[in-house]
């Protein structure tokens, strides 16, 4: 029995440009990505806001996903402007 929240959520609540596979939860596209990344870099309101709006509602796995593609959490990219 799978107990992975990717498989268990229907592709509807996923959100826009979420992909998912076994083994991997949820990662954005590449496009997604660069949404989000630019999104941050011209100073959203908060780090919450953006991700809900691109359709993660785990800010956790959000944060994670971030760090992973940028190297740098996603409340630095806000907070610097990305530089």
């Amino acid at each position: 029995m799978c107990s992975s929240y990717a498989l268990r959520t229907p592709p509807r609540w996923r959100g826009p440009g979420i992909s998912s596979s076994a083994g991997n939860l949820v990662e954005p596209t590449p496009a997604v990505a660069a949404g989000i990344h630019a999104e941050l870099r011209t100073g959203a309101d908060s780090v919450s806001d953006v991700a809900h709006r691109w359709g993660f509602t785990h800010l956790g796995r959000f944060a994670s996903s971030y760090r992973k593609r940028f190297g740098v959490h996603p409340s630095q990219t806000l907070r610097n402007g990305g530089v």
